[in-house]
């Protein structure tokens, strides 16, 4: 592996990372947090959902949800795999003590009050005592998690309001009169009722619930009985006995230093990452590896991720969720809260069940220094860029500037202004940026100018623009790998075609012709070419007029499907003769119900289309809608017609639209037009779906009736 690097200090003894990374799987991006050891003033705790165990929110949520004085967000990634229908984490979750789930055999790591981590698999065992007589063993014994056959669970209140079990078994709501779920600890209670074949009962607060089905339902039916004073302690073996924080994962990555064998075994598959690693010296790193945006951020392997995690110097390091999961907060210096800092694959921020969050306990103090931002920059000769000052405390923490910023340049990269806007100077050059404010400064870190390119990048290779349009084209400048600042007008831009024109700043005005032409960047030796189309009109896909036997359809946790060909008058059809219509049917299914209608042989699309769009007759049961593709590269990426929460909540004939990301390398293919997705178990229904005139649309043309 070979890096490039940018780092900069978020608090006291905490660093950010923005690496990139050439490797076996190609360009990768990724963020690494550096705690180092004996910060008494920082902690790691687990960020929940609503302050429950079962649900899901964004990390930034999460962060945001516990953020106050004394108690601020440094950092953040995502944890644990979770079940994606109600966000139940799948592996050991702590918090203040607080037992939330119990440990599912595979990795975790742990934080004690102490501030060493430690990372293993967990082991719980939970003693169950009924009016002072022990039952060692019941039966299969767990705390909070999804019931199972056989299995007898403990509900506490930070579960959630219900069980979310189903009528197949016995619940015994409990009075709890003293105690708490935590290792070397107990819980003693009084059963007020018992419930056989009614579940999904609630969880009060000062209440917990047995529950159990099969044989454990058969245990609680001898040996429990209202009135009945019930204690349940828990112990988790060995080093985790006095952990107080802790989230899971499933892999461990790294042990004494070395890749674990196990690495091999996850196979090739390259997608974004998020692990957690210790040093032998108790330094801990956070890192996210970006992944699925070809040019920018490939993805990398199990193994690839272990052998970072090693090149960081860890002795023991753990695989947290990955792929759309992917994230990380930084609270920036002077910033209040915590934001992105890497680019999740969904193109927008995943709900997530838990999250492991940097704590400060700092106090605010008085006006310690300035930052600046950007702290680093490469910017093209004679380009402009303003720079921003924020007052930070000596812990990082945002102190208001109440007097006027001076701004100065050192070394030989230009001007700069007095609201701090730095002209660069026509030669190369080297320097920094310094501010000063009530007796106190900031400095950035080197600032480059460059007098050449080594490379110019459209996002896409080609766009489609609406007649009339004026359209600021997006072009990205890098000098030996590095990303270069620079404003438009110091390129040079032509246009060859007669539908549209081009100005010295990269702003195209498309004329009221249609028709193609290419747009030329240069600066220099280096050039990029865009292909544009100025009113294209959308491509039919579908229309089903000539019936559906190139069309197949599947499911996944299905009671029935059906694919037909639906004929006007009998059915509806919003054009011609025929549309296609879907039946499902997702009635008594647990986990993500899905049925999907794609033809035999994936469509070649046309360019690169904006969306891709069709007539839904929606039967408002709320299901999310969405769609496949493929790009150049066999990468499949979803697109979605509606969001997950809302989903297709009208009935009758309506048109949608997915729209898609750029960048994706050329030529897409559309895989399967239609995937209507049922997440909630609560929500599992039967219905009919018809589609018709699934067409590509370019530009921001709108459908034509």
């Amino acid at each position: 592996m070979s890096f490039k690097d940018f780092r900069q200090q978020i608090a006291p003894g905490v660093r950010q990372w923005s690496r990139q990374i050439i490797c076996h799987s190609g360009k990768q991006q990724i963020q690494i947090i550096e705690v180092q050891p004996g910060q008494k003033q920082l902690f790691f705790e687990a960020g929940l959902t609503s302050k429950k165990v079962i649900g899901m929110e964004k990390t930034t949520e999460q962060a945001a949800a516990v953020c106050q004085t004394g108690h601020r967000v440094i950092a953040a990634v995502n944890a644990d795999f979770y079940n994606m229908v109600n966000g139940l984490p799948l592996n050991l979750m702590i918090h203040q003590g607080q037992l939330l789930t119990a440990p599912n055999h595979k990795t975790a790591i742990g934080f004690k009050d102490s501030g060493k981590a430690i990372i293993g698999i967990p082991e719980l065992s939970v003693k169950v005592k009924i009016n002072h007589h022990v039952y060692t063993d019941p039966c299969t014994v767990t705390v909070n998690k999804d019931r199972r056959e056989d299995q007898l669970l403990l509900y506490t209140e930070n579960f959630a309001e219900r069980t979310g079990t189903d009528d197949d078994g016995i619940e015994g709501l409990i009075e709890m009169d003293e105690g708490k779920a935590q290792s070397g600890c107990s819980v003693k209670g009084t059963v007020l009722k018992l419930v056989e074949g009614k579940g999904n009962n609630p969880i009060k607060k000062g209440q917990i619930v047995f529950s159990g089905s099969g044989m454990a339902a058969k245990w609680l039916r001898q040996n429990v009985k209202v009135g009945d004073q019930v204690e349940c302690s828990f112990v988790l073996a060995g080093e985790w006995a006095d952990v107080t924080e802790a989230v899971g994962g499933n892999r461990l990555l790294v042990d004494n230093g070395l890749i674990c064998e196990n690495t091999e075994a996850a196979g090739d598959t390259i997608a974004p990452r998020t692990a957690v690693g210790i040093k032998q010296d108790g330094s801990i790193f956070l890192v996210v590896v970006d992944g699925r945006q070809p040019g920018y951020s490939e993805g990398v392997t199990i193994k690839e991720l272990a052998e970072l995690m090693v090149k960081l110097g860890v002795e023991k390091a753990l695989n947290f969720d990955g792929g759309g999961s992917s994230t990380m907060l930084v609270r920036q210096p002077g910033d209040l809260r915590a934001t992105i800092v890497n680019r999740p694959s969904d193109g927008a921020e995943r709900e997530v069940a838990n999250s492991l969050l940097l704590i400060s306990k700092e106090e605010e103090g008085p006006l310690s220094q300035l930052v600046i931002r950007p702290q680093h920059l490469f910017i093209l000769a004679g380009s402009k860029h303003t720079f921003m000052a924020k007052g930070i405390d000596a812990s990082y923490q945002p102190h208001p500037i109440e007097e006027e910023i001076t701004w100065s340049v050192e070394g030989n990269i230009g001007e700069i202004t007095g609201q701090g806007q730095l002209i660069a100077g026509s030669e190369p050059g080297e320097g920094f940026i310094s501010a000063a404010s009530a007796g106190v400064t900031g400095r950035t870190g080197k600032i480059k100018v460059v007098n050449q390119l080594t490379e110019l990048a459209f996002p896409q290779p080609e766009i489609t623009i609406d007649h009339g349009m004026v359209y600021q084209l997006d072009v990205l400048a890098f000098y030996k790998g590095k990303k270069v600042n620079f404003d438009p007008a110091c390129l040079e831009w032509k246009f060859a075609g007669t539908v549209g024109k081009i100005d010295p700043s990269g702003i195209f005005t498309a004329f009221a012709q249609s028709g193609q032409g290419t747009v030329t960047v240069s600066y220099g030796q280096v050039s990029a070419s865009l292909k544009v189309e100025v009113g294209k009109e959308p491509f039919l896909l579908e229309d089903f007029e000539n019936g559906i036997d190139n069309w197949e359809i599947k499911g996944d946790r299905c009671t029935a499907i059906n694919l037909a060909v639906a004929t006007s008058p009998t059915d509806p059809v919003r054009f011609g003769h025929h549309a296609l219509r879907i039946d499902y049917n997702f009635l008594n299914q647990k986990g993500i119900s899905g049925v999907y209608a794609f033809p035999k042989q994936m469509v070649a699309l046309e360019g690169y289309p904006n969306k891709i769009a069709m007539w839904v007759y929606g039967d408002g049961q709320g299901h999310w809608l969405r769609a496949q593709l493929r790009d150049g590269k066999d990468q499949a990426f979803a697109i979605d017609y509606t969001d997950n929460k809302q989903g297709v909540d009208w009935k009758g004939w309506q048109y949608v639209e997915a729209k898609l990301p750029k960048g994706r390398p050329l030529p897409l293919k559309m895989e399967i037009p239609f995937r209507y997705l049922a997440t909630n178990d609560e929500r599992k229904t039967t219905g009919t779906i018809y589609i018709d005139q699934i067409r590509a649309v370019y530009g921001e043309t709108k459908y034509s009736e």
